[in-house]
């Protein structure tokens, strides 16, 4: 089948960042925990996936925005008649993020090599274009646009996607380490997705990663003010209840 080969991208020592559970934000996520709900997770069980961005900016819009209140439930929500016994089981308001969620984060940056697919690079979509015929169909997909690597869902889709090409190789043989991607909040938001090869261990930093460091994100950090901001959140007051109002994922792949 001739046509253009998927466009690669080799990244050398490239400045990456991660938002992740502290201590060690860089850590595999434990087997036991591992459900494919990113957008370049593995379908099949077979590898896990560490997702990176070119900012904690990037990285922040990204976990933050499972927290973001939904307007066209506002209006609604104001409508609804309070019952008096609400008081005794309060809950946070849509749009808040609990202090304690943020407690329990680490915000790390480390140089990163590989060679990532440019997924939305036009080869690489004219190139899947005639590879996936059937998987469009499965997912009622019109065509294989930009948009469609893109959309939140079917996640099932770009989870096919990245199963394929964590077992593609070019005529060299020569594979990819993972997947470059644009953030679906933003084009001037770079991800990456990184695909586990070697099954070491959790607490083992990925081969591709080094001079890894890590510190506690904090309330009063500039980015994460100006991604809360991007999503219309506010910050719980440090009185009151603390568990957070729902998990936020640890991972730029949304």
């Amino acid at each position: 089948m001739t046509g253009p080969a998927p466009r690669t991208e080799w990244q050398r020592h490239r400045v990456v960042h991660r938002v992740g559970h502290s201590p060690d934000p860089w850590r595999w996520t434990p087997w036991q925990y591992v459900k494919a709900t990113g957008r370049w997770d593995d379908p099949t069980g077979t590898y896990r996936v560490l997702y990176v961005a070119d900012s904690v900016y990037a990285c922040l819009v990204e976990v933050l925005a499972p927290f973001r209140p939904d307007p066209s439930l506002d209006d609604l929500y104001a409508d609804l008649l309070g019952d008096p016994a609400d008081g005794e089981f309060l809950t946070v308001p849509a749009g808040t993020v609990d202090r304690r969620w943020i407690s329990e984060r680490a915000v790390g940056t480390a140089k990163m090599t590989g060679r990532f697919v440019a997924i939305g690079h036009s080869q690489t979509l004219a190139w899947l274009r005639r590879r996936v015929p059937r998987l469009l169909l499965t997912h009622r997909i019109t065509d294989l646009d930009g948009a469609a690597v893109r959309d939140a869902e079917p996640r099932a889709f770009t989870q096919a996607l990245s199963a394929l090409f964590y077992a593609w190789t070019d005529s060299d043989g020569t594979g990819v380490d993972g997947i470059g991607f644009r953030s679906r909040w933003g084009d001037d938001l770079h991800l990456w997705s990184i695909y586990e090869r070697t099954q070491t261990g959790i607490e083992n930093l990925s081969p591709l990663l080094s001079d890894s460091i890590q510190e506690n994100l904090h309330p009063d950090q500039p980015d994460l003010a100006r991604a809360m901001t991007v999503h219309h959140l506010v910050l719980r007051p440090p009185t009151g209840m603390t568990e957070p109002a729902r998990a936020a994922p640890d991972s730029p792949g949304t």
